[in-house]
């Protein structure tokens, strides 16, 4: 099945980001989904809804279903000693 968290670790999405504009290969799980954000005034407002079903509207983006964490914690500990 597919991991969308591990329990022991946060996600964290924009140092992710930056991660695979330096190395692409931390993200090991990347497909192309359809993707929307709620601008509506209820309780999702603001909320990004992703579906990666393959038989929904046109897939607009890309979502990282898994990454390497080990790869990922290398790449973040790099950047913090400069």
């Amino acid at each position: 099945g597919t991991i969308v968290a591990k329990p022991d670790l946060p996600p964290l999405p924009d140092p992710l980001c930056i991660a695979y504009l330096i190395d692409p290969g931390v993200l090991t799980d990347l497909r192309p989904v359809h993707c929307e954000v709620d601008c509506g005034d209820g309780a999702g407002q603001g909320q990004t809804i992703v579906d990666p079903r393959y038989f929904t509207e046109e897939k607009n983006s890309y979502f990282a279903f898994d990454a390497d964490v080990d790869r990922f914690v290398s790449i973040l500990c790099d950047a913090f000693r400069g």
